[in-house]
């Protein structure tokens, strides 16, 4: 026994924690906000902008992905809020832009963000009709997913070029390209196979369709080999004829990153791989306190300029980032050290947004959240914050507490056993102590797995929404898992690994493509907020007021 417990505890002595403590210069972590009134500002942002009634876009925004942004971002308000007062709004948009799906969609990340909106509409609705169109769209972008057996024969339908099989060793497939309809171009980004990822992973908790899991573990090796540098996701790589060519590191847009935990939330919440749940907790480590916040935790990225009355991409994506932390936060144990990082991280956004970066009259936000305030509305603006504004609502409020999580739930005591071993064992003891954690941690986990019971896979009905299959099984690919099937929802609480260890920090990546053309500035719809709908969550989700558990009973 001797000897295990030796090589069990030089195996664990070798792993560094990472460091979810929350720094002491972060400007006002906590809100005593009530929660009522958070509710009133979203919804005030909320319905703040003007749209094309046509065609279901925001002509302001910088880009026409934005807009399926927005949308994502209204149907996670009245998740958030059990209220449905942006359905109407969501039904007609997400119909016309669907009924009039563009074969020539700009990028790919374009419908896979309007299957992201549509699957928002699902889950805070619980409408079905939102899962097809969700459907439809991933359905859309899904020709442009390179198979294992494109990456193995380095030809692709979609492109009149040879492509690469391999790019530093690691296959290709699980990619995106970036530009459907530009048949040369060998660019696969970080938001069109993030979107994917996170699309295909949603669909899959929703279906339990082994389609969209497939899919969703394929994109998520991708972005792991290709497009992570050890710290953070890279904008994107070339694979076209020639060398694998990738965006060099050093800097880059929080939204590829955000992609990335969003759908690693929810695929790793799903299928319980440790090995996907290590990566996650990775990937918030390094991201939430890298170098894009200043000194006091406010988000603040490289590609921000000094005038914020000009819309640029960086502005109009770093909610995603917010959006993200957030799914990760309603999926983990209330009292974890990482629940209550990301809910530091999300108020000290929240209170630079209330503080320094709106305007005196009305709620309208500067994107540059370290301020000044704007001089008159903004819609990017607004696009910046409201996914902050979403994620602050149901965040504990001071002088009052969070019900508690599951009674007994090992993840829910695992976020201070770093503080434990660190404050019981002493210099002689230590090697016992942490090699006795370790092996009953090993075996309740195995214990835990043994006991597991089976549940029925929910069947996804044939119709023409059903996704068209890419590839057969058996194809020889690396990146792949065997997941628990569980009845959703509702989703289990993600685990924190015993053995998670910090990768080696190398110097962070990024990189973007050359920007859409600017919008022109429109005028904003200050029409007041109605407020009379607010009883949906109560019966639909089991809503429990200032609590998250806005996800029960979907079905």
């Amino acid at each position: 026994m001797l000897p295990l417990l030796l090589i069990l505890c030089l195996c664990i002595l070798s792993v560094q924690p990472q460091d979810f403590s929350v720094p002491s210069s972060w400007r006002k972590p906590t809100s005593d906000r009530p929660r009522d009134e958070r509710i009133a500002i979203a919804q005030s942002v909320a319905h703040s902008v003007t749209y094309n009634e046509t065609s279901g876009y925001v002509p302001t925004f910088y880009a026409p992905t934005q807009s399926a942004h927005w949308h994502c971002s209204l149907a996670l308000h009245d998740w958030i809020t059990g209220n449905n007062s942006n359905e109407a709004t969501l039904k007609n948009h997400l119909s016309t832009v669907e009924a009039t799906k563009s074969e020539q969609w700009p990028t790919e990340n374009d419908p896979l963000t309007w299957g992201l909106a549509a699957y928002h509409a699902y889950r805070a609705y619980n409408d079905k009709s939102f899962l097809e169109i969700a459907q439809s769209f991933w359905n859309q972008a899904t020709p442009y997913f390179i198979t294992p057996e494109n990456a193995a024969s380095g030809t692709h339908p979609m492109r009149n070029i040879s492509i690469q099989s391999q790019c530093n060793g690691s296959t290709t497939a699980g990619g995106v390209f970036w530009q459907g309809n530009v048949a040369n171009s060998g660019i696969v980004t970080a938001n069109a196979v993030g979107s994917y990822f996170v699309l295909s992973a949603y669909l899959f908790e929703a279906t339990s369709n082994q389609t969209y899991s497939t899919a969703a573990g394929l994109s998520a090796s991708f972005i792991q080999s290709h497009l992570y540098d050890g710290v953070l996701i890279k904008g994107r790589i070339t694979i076209g004829p020639g060398d694998c060519v990738s965006v060099p590191s050093g800097g880059g847009l929080t939204y590829n990153s955000g992609l990335m935990i969003e759908g690693l939330g929810v695929y790793a919440n799903v299928t319980g791989n440790d090995t996907l749940v290590d990566f996650l907790y990775n990937l918030i480590a390094s991201t939430v306190k890298f170098q894009w916040s200043d000194d006091q935790g406010i988000l603040y990225e490289e590609t921000d300029s000094d005038n914020p009355s000009v819309s640029t991409p960086s502005w109009g994506y770093k909610g995603v980032f917010v959006r993200g932390l957030y799914e990760v936060w309603t999926r983990l144990p209330p009292d974890s050290d990482v629940a209550k990082l990301i809910e530091s991280f999300i108020l000290v956004q929240y209170n630079a947004l209330q503080d320094l970066a709106k305007l005196s009259a009305g709620e309208f936000y500067s994107p540059v959240w370290i301020g000044p305030p704007p001089r008159g509305p903004l819609p990017w603006g607004q696009l910046a914050a409201i996914d902050v504004l979403n994620s602050a609502i149901n965040l504990p409020t001071l002088n009052t507490t969070n019900p508690p999580g599951e009674a007994g739930d090992i993840a829910s005591k695992s976020g201070a056993k770093s503080k434990i071993i660190a404050e019981v064992v002493g210099p002689v003891g230590g090697f016992i102590a942490i090699a006795l954690l370790a092996i009953v941690v090993i075996y309740v986990r195995q214990k835990r797995r043994r006991q597991a019971r089976p549940v029925s896979i929910i069947p996804l009905e044939e119709d023409e929404y059903a996704p068209r299959p890419f590839f057969e099984s058996g194809s020889g690919v690396t990146f792949t898992y065997t997941p628990t099937i569980r009845e959703y929802p509702p989703p289990k609480y993600i685990e924190r690994p015993t053995d998670v260890h910090t990768n080696s920090p190398t110097t962070a990546g990024g990189g973007e493509l050359p920007p859409y053309p600017d919008s022109s500035h429109g005028t904003v719809d200050e029409t007041p907020v109605d407020n009379r709908q607010q009883k949906f969550a109560q019966a639909l989700h089991g809503h429990v007021p200032g609590y998250r558990g806005m996800h029960e009973n979907l079905q």
